[in-house]
Parts: structure tokens; C-alpha cells; sequence
């Protein structure tokens, strides 16, 4: 015997992920032929008197007064016993069992059934897609006995329209339709007797809407997360308590999404955007209590303040960025090209100003720490193994644990400064030239910038001639101190490749009514011979 099936889908009512089951209501129609019931005399006066019947067929359970059509089982008529073998829980609400003529028997039934759903993968969780096998076969008969087929084989699965005439099942507000497909195999019970029985396998695919998801459950996360990073604006004392506030809170919402999820063994999309949070939270708040920790000891080191600078400046510019690009990285299905070009642009945009920023203060921050390893090698303390790196990696241009040369440079410029108290601080590009002026007593007696002045015998300052400052062409070319104690010898500098020359004029001008003999230095300077570099002249 032949059977023909046909599912026409009313409506997806829920996927549960926890359980990984689905409940469908469908309406399950079978159609199959049976020899024993022609009664062709009795089409012909069915015709005659009720030409409707002729077409629509005869309700046997009218007839025989059958009031339970949940079995669809009759005391009179043969109807086939079909089993859905993942069936967890199943409900017939009402039906029919029609006899056609030419010995056709039509069976409908309006089904709701729970399936357990082993082939669900989550992934992609929340962007998957999921297929849902519905499979049935007769309990009873083998495929010696009874074979099934479609009765459209082009439309395995229809769908149940509404009153507005919009198919029902497509209007899941949770999950979307996609398309199904179904094909008749053969299954051996698997008891060992050798029976084959004949099995339909409907699948229906279906997607995950996750935008919904992603808006209540991932954005706030992602909101949290940076946050957490806008901490390294915050002082160093409140740092870590923020952060890790911050990480409790993300935990507590990733346990109320944990029970919308089953107990997996892998990660899904949505695991890893979770964890990647929790990553980053949990290595600012490790970083933050080191910064915390180095930073009470910031006067005893001239490198940790430059350190902790320099991981600020380096947090402040990536950790945003990073936590965005892994937001759209993960959901990027979820947002058009223009949105993610648009939050690609806007992390750039924010990298560079703030580096930029960051950079001009690492700049000042770096100035504090060479002077600060100078001022240790002066006063002959121990500089630390960082100090010594810091300096020669930023001052130097080299890697090396090793400053040697500066404390012999500054042991001579210490030597040759008892005898002239004049010299020349080298400060980055962006400051002008800074010059001291010291007494007979080695104090400080004045400070100026971008002019040379002219000194008296006794070490004070004094203006040009006319009362303004005397104005002096020169360019700083070192990154070192210089000093000389010779105005009419070559002006010695801290470095080998460099070379400067000092031309000397006098004159006598009354100065504030009296007349003073006053000395000009004018400095000169060269480039280095081997190198083009423009910092470096």
C-alpha cells in the first residue's frame, strides 16, 4: 500500500534552547487507497442527492459517531498507525476521516507537537541557524507492507494561511523561515529482526532574529567594557576598585544569559564576546594595581613615572578600539557595511587624537626621567635597571643596559664647570634652548631662553650696549649637556659627532651711567658627518 503525506505549517510556538526541543502546530494530512471500500452503486446515488458529498467525501466519524480523534482510530476503517519517533509531548486537537470516491480515504488532523532536536548546533549563538527534522513512519507496517511518499513531492511542507492571508509560521517575531526540503528513506528498527520500515524526513531551516538579543545582552556588556576602559583617565587610587565593579556587573549578566542557553561543550559567539570582556576588564584591573603598586615608589625611580606614562598612553589609545573592533568583529552580520565603516572610522579617528595627545605628554614625561637618570649619575646613586634601558632606548636610540658613557661625560662636564659657570641644558626639539647663568658660588643667578648674554668678570648678567638683550644665531646640537671653560678654543659637547665653535667679541658701553667691559659670545654650530637625521643638528 501506498501513503501519502502532506504537512501544512501553522506555527513555529517556541524553540527552546535549554531543553533543545521545538513545538510546531501543524495540520497533518494523510491520504491512501483501500480496495475494500468501493461502493461504486453508492457514488452514483451520493451524485444524484448530494452532489457536495460526491466532492468533498463522506465523514466517517460522523458516521460511525467517533467523538476521540486524538488516536484516529476507528472500530470499522483501517487507519494507518504513524509514529514521530523524537515526539516529547503531542496534542490532537480535531480532524477528519473522509471517504473519497475511487476507494480514496482522506485522514486530517490538527497537530501540536514538542520534538527533541539532537541536530541543534548553537555555535554561531546568537547568528545561528537551525534545522528542525520532523520524521514519522507506521508503527506496525514495514516497507514490505506499507511505503510512504509526498502527495506534492515539489512542496514537501505548505504553510496554514492567517485571516490576512500572510502565512503563519513566517511571522515568528523570534525566529525567521528560510526554507524546507524532505525526502522518503528506508530505517531498520534496529531490534535485529530485520524489519525496514519506511520514514519521512521533513526539514523545515530556520534563523535566529538577533538583533533583539544582541541590543538587550551584548551592548549593554560592550557599554561596561568601556568603561572599564575610560578608567585610565581616572586617578591611580580609585582605578582598580571601578574596574573590578565593573567586572562583577558584567558577571551577573552573563548569568541571566546562561540560562537561555543549554549546557554546552564548546563556546559559542556569544561565550567568546563574553569572555573577551571579561579579558580585557580583568587585565586593566591587573594593570592598574601594578601601576598603583610602582607608583608609590615614583620618586625613588625617574623611570617609573616615564612607565607609567608611557601604559597609560598605550591603554588610553588601543583598548576602545579593541573593544569595538571585537564587538563588530563577532555581530557584524547583525549591521550594514555603512554602520561598521562608520565605527571603523570612528576608532581611527580616536586612536589618533588621543595618541597624539599622549605623545606630547610622553614627550614632557620622558624629559623628567632622563634628567632624573642625569641627576643620579651627578650625585653618583644607583640607577636602576629600567632607568638605564629607558635612557638609552629613548636617548640613545639603542637597546643596552649600560650608561658608561654618560657617566663619563658627566664626570668631565662636572670637572671642566668649576672653571666657568656657564652651561647649556639640551632639551627636546620642541623646547627652546634653555641657558643658567651661575656666580663665583656655583647659584643660579638667572635663566634665558634663546638669547646669549653677555657676561661681566664677576660672573653677573649684563645686557648689549643699547639695554635689550643680545641676540645670538645658533642651533642646539646635541642631546647632551655642553660646556666649555675656553672662550677662545673649540666649545667641547658631551658628543663625539658633534662640533660647534665660540667667536669672541668686547666692548665698553656705559651701562646704567657707567662704563663696563663686557664680553659677546657668538656659538656656531655643524652638523653631524654621518648622518642626515634633522634632530640631530
Amino acid at each position: 500500500m501506498m501513503l501519502y503525506n502532506q504537512i501544512a505549517l501553522n506555527n513555529l510556538i517556541r524553540v527552546n534552547e535549554v531543553e533543545n526541543s521545538v513545538s510546531l502546530d501543524f495540520y497533518f494530512r494523510l491520504f491512501w487507497q483501500d480496495p475494500r471500500l468501493n461502493m461504486t452503486a453508492l457514488w452514483d446515488v451520493i451524485q444524484d442527492i448530494n452532489p457536495s458529498v460526491a466532492v468533498n467525501g463522506i465523514n466517517l466519524y460522523e458516521v460511525f459517531g467517533v467523538e476521540d480523534v486524538a488516536t484516529g482510530q476507528t472500530p470499522n476503517i483501517w487507519t494507518p498507525d504513524i509514529l514521530f519517533p523524537d515526539s516529547i509531548e503531542q496534542e490532537v486537537n480535531n480532524g477528519f476521516l473522509r471517504l473519497l470516491p475511487n476507494c480514496w480515504v482522506q485522514q486530517s488532523q490538527h497537530v501540536i507537537i514538542t520534538l527533541a532536536q539532537s541536530s541543534f548546533k548553537y555555535y554561531d549563538y546568537p547568528l545561528d541557524e537551525q534545522m528542525v527534522m520532523l520524521r514519522f513512519f507506521s508503527y506496525s507496517l514495514n516497507s514490505s507492507y506499507l511505503m510512504q511518499d509526498y502527495q506534492f513531492p515539489s512542496t514537501p511542507i505548505t504553510f496554514w494561511n492567517d485571516y490576512k492571508g500572510h502565512a503563519s509560521f513566517k511571522l515568528n517575531p523570534v525566529w525567521s523561515y528560510d526554507s524546507n526540503d524532505g525526502y522518503v528513506g528506508v530505517e531498520d528498527n534496529g531490534a535485529g529482526l530485520g524489519r525496514v520500515r519506511s520514514v519521512v524526513y521533513d526539514q523545515i531551516y530556520i534563523s535566529r532574529q538577533p538583533t533583539g538579543i544582541i541590543l538587550r545582552l551584548a551592548l549593554p556588556i560592550l557599554l561596561l567594557a568601556i568603561l572599564g576602559a575610560l578608567a585610565f583617565w581616572m586617578p591611580l587610587e580609585t582605578r582598580t576598585d571601578t574596574t573590578i565593579t565593573l567586572l562583577l556587573a558584567v558577571s551577573a549578566l552573563y548569568i541571566v544569559i546562561f540560562q537561555s542557553v543549554p549546557m554546552l561543550g564548546y563556546l559559542t559567539v556569544f561565550d567568546s564576546f563574553v569572555l573577551a570582556m571579561f579579558g580585557i576588564l580583568f587585565g586593566a584591573s591587573i594593570v592598574h594595581s601594578w601601576l598603583f603598586r610602582i607608583a608609590k615608589k615614583r620618586e625613588e625611580n625617574a623611570a617609573r613615572d616615564f612607565t607609567i606614562r608611557l601604559v597609560d598612553a598605550m591603554c588610553r589609545c588601543s583598548i576602545i578600539p579593541v573593544i569595538v573592533a571585537v564587538y563588530f568583529q563577532l555581530f557584524a552580520p547583525v549591521y550594514n557595511a555603512y554602520s561598521v565603516g562608520m565605527a571603523t572610522a570612528a576608532c581611527i579617528i580616536f586612536s589618533l587624537v588621543i595618541g597624539y595627545r599622549e605623545f606630547r605628554s610622553l614627550r614632557k614625561a620622558y624629559v623628567n626621567t632622563a634628567e632624573g637618570v642625569e641627576s643620579k649619575v651627578d650625585e653618583e646613586e644607583t640607577v636602576t635597571v629600567i632607568e638605564k634601558l629607558l635612557y638609552n632606548i629613548f636617548h640613545n636610540a639603542k637597546f643596552s643596559f649600560s650608561i658608561q658613557e654618560l657617566k663619563e661625560v658627566r664626570a668631565s662636564m662636572k670637572e671642566r664647570s668649576s672653571t666657568f659657570g656657564f652651561e647649556m641644558k639640551s632639551l627636546p626639539k620642541q623646547e627652546q634652548p634653555k641657558i643658567l647663568i651661575y656666580n663665583d658660588d656655583g647659584e643660579v643667578v638667572a635663566t634665558k631662553r634663546s638669547t646669549m648674554p653677555v657676561l661681566s668678570p664677576n660672573g653677573a648678567l649684563r645686557t648689549a650696549s643699547d639695554g635689550s638683550d643680545l641676540k645670538c644665531d645658533y642651533v642646539t646640537s646635541t642631546r647632551h649637556s655642553a660646556q666649555f671653560n675656553d672662550v677662545n678654543n673649540p666649545l667641547q659637547t658631551t658628543s663625539s659627532k658633534a662640533a660647534a665653535s665660540v667667536s669672541v667679541s668686547t666692548s665698553s658701553q656705559p651701562v646704567g651711567g657707567q662704563s663696563n667691559e663686557s664680553t659677546a659670545f657668538r656659538l656656531s654650530t655643524y652638523n653631524y658627518p654621518d648622518s642626515d637625521d634633522e634632530d640631530k643638528h
